[in-house]
């Protein structure tokens, strides 16, 4: 009986503990809190985005081209941002550098035929307010990888998987600009 009770004070009282330590970390905001809302990068008022340029580092083209219209796609459905035509109409002005792009085998049958493989592509943001020229991010790495299988169902083609690849890779870079992080799946 003794047991139960001081079972029972403990389970009281250790959340309670948790929350007030949480609670007095930080002087203006509980460090939770803190933790869950992430970093909103653009004030309000802020809105029109204009994509300065797109750097690459020894990537094809496709995968460039692709990245392109797959970013300004994401962009101009966003209910957050807009695309402006130049640096003179924009709030922010955006540079990207795909830095990494592979394509790798990664499951093989028992003949040693490739029957799945992994694309992966890495890239860097760098944002800063047209007015001030300050900058909001310098470098912050994003990253996007897809598993295909051009031979097991679902099969899917190299096309479509580096579609869907550039299409994460542009949710996510909207999602920093927008929240401060962006969710890996």
């Amino acid at each position: 009986m003794n047991y139960r009770y001081i079972l029972l004070k403990c389970l009281l009282i250790f959340p309670l503990l948790i929350s007030v330590s949480c609670a007095t970390i930080s002087e203006s905001e509980p460090v939770f809190n803190q933790v869950l809302k992430g970093n909103r990068v653009i004030p309000d008022g802020v809105s029109r985005i204009y994509v300065e340029q797109i750097l690459v580092t020894d990537i094809s083209g496709n995968v460039m081209d692709s990245f392109k219209s797959s970013l300004r796609r994401q962009i101009n459905s966003s209910d957050k941002i807009s695309a402006a035509d130049s640096q003179g109409e924009s709030d922010m002005s955006l540079r990207v550098l795909l830095d990494e792009f592979y394509c790798e085998p990664v499951k093989f049958n028992l003949s040693g035929v490739v029957v799945e493989k992994k694309m992966r592509i890495v890239a860097y943001m760098y944002l800063k307010y047209t007015k001030t020229g300050e900058e909001c991010l310098n470098n912050k790495k994003v990253e996007s990888e897809v598993v295909y299988s051009e031979v097991n169902i679902p099969v899917m083609s190299e096309y479509k998987a580096l579609t869907l690849l550039t299409d994460q890779l542009s949710e996510r870079i909207i999602s920093v600009i927008t929240t401060g992080w962006y969710l890996k799946k």
